[in-house]
């Protein structure tokens, strides 16, 4: 499955998800695409259903500088993520903040002639 790991860079990229980072979705959540109901036994996560053109994700300009405001805050029990306030993160490009996991799912996605990637999230 495209993208099923917990990768909270590409959650926030994707759909503003876990979005310690405080960055710009690449678009706004569309729910499922009108065709869903003909796929049967796929679990895409209770909430956040949207769906993207490949066309799109290859698209995006992915060498444009960004902000990622996403730090950890250490000792905690979850050692939970917390966003910086605007101005103080790292900035450095999209490429740099998807790593290359977001480009091997993508190329992989190209690769096989997707027409586009839906998504869900769980808690």
């Amino acid at each position: 499955m495209p993208f099923g790991g917990r990768n909270y860079s590409i959650f926030a990229f994707l759909a503003g998800v876990r979005n310690f980072s405080g960055v710009q979705p690449i678009a706004p959540t569309r729910g499922l695409p009108p065709d869903a109901g003909r796929w049967k036994g796929i679990k895409l996560g209770r909430w956040d259903h949207s769906w993207l053109l490949i066309h799109e994700l290859g698209a995006f300009d992915y060498d444009a500088e960004m902000e990622d405001r996403r730090i950890k805050q250490l000792g905690t029990h979850y050692d939970q993520p917390i966003s910086l306030p605007p101005g103080q993160g790292v900035r450095q490009s999209w490429r740099a903040f998807l790593t290359d996991l977001y480009f091997n799912e993508l190329s992989e996605l190209q690769r096989i002639g997707a027409d586009r990637v839906v998504f869900g999230f769980t808690g």
